[in-house]
């Protein structure tokens, strides 16, 4: 069943916050947050701009991210609860990503812009299933500190400082101080050449065939 969020657009993989969990499992994850700078404006949830950000939640919950709302910023969460792996930074940078890119282009062609900015950081939460529902508790300051990213935040992607180093084989990116909080954009993105990976793996099953 579609849950309706309080602002704008549907989600099956809705979130909840918890100020305490029982029996919860301690985890590290990739947060994305989204601030749509004028997502007040958007309310009524019709137009191109709603749509767009419905794409926007459609792009992060078709990869097991699930969704979180405080007023005008909507955090997606790649937990291992959720996605059944450890190893969520590189998707949560494709997703954000995308996202940008979605809005970008949205930007471009019609008259309902949407005002955003995006951070993307890693930190400890405490996370449990509970009769189909998401509910974690934020440990230490990760999703304060997603949404002070993403209000800096001009329309690019930006890292904090920990997602920064977790995924600096990957990419290159740039510092900036704004407002005396470090902040990291991406200028490239490393991507793995397929052919080279092919012959990884390749050459990886024939030394196990030995």
């Amino acid at each position: 069943m579609l849950r309706e969020t309080s602002i704008i657009g549907k989600t099956t993989n809705r979130a909840e916050l918890s100020l305490s969990i029982k029996e919860g499992g301690k985890q590290e994850a990739s947060v994305i947050c989204l601030k749509v700078k004028n997502l007040r404006e958007l309310k009524s949830g019709k137009g191109s701009a709603a749509e767009s950000i419905q794409k926007a939640m459609d792009l992060a919950e078709e990869s097991k991210g699930v969704y979180y709302e405080n007023q005008d910023y909507l955090f997606f969460i790649f937990a291992p609860t959720k996605t059944r792996t450890f190893k969520n930074e590189k998707i949560a940078l494709e997703i954000a990503e995308k996202i940008q890119n979605l809005f970008a282009g949205h930007n471009k062609i019609f008259n309902q812009k949407i005002e955003f900015g995006i951070s993307l950081d890693y930190g400890t939460i405490v996370a449990k299933i509970e009769n189909g529902i998401f509910k974690f508790m934020a440990m230490g300051s990760v999703m304060t500190s997603a949404k002070r990213i993403a209000s800096l935040s001009r329309g690019e992607v930006l890292l904090g400082e920990r997602m920064n180093e977790l995924l600096r084989l990957s990419i290159r990116t740039e510092r900036h101080i704004r407002e005396g909080i470090s902040v990291f954009s991406v200028k490239e993105i490393k991507r793995e050449n397929e052919e080279a990976r092919k012959c990884i793996d390749r050459f990886m099953k024939r030394m196990e065939d030995k």
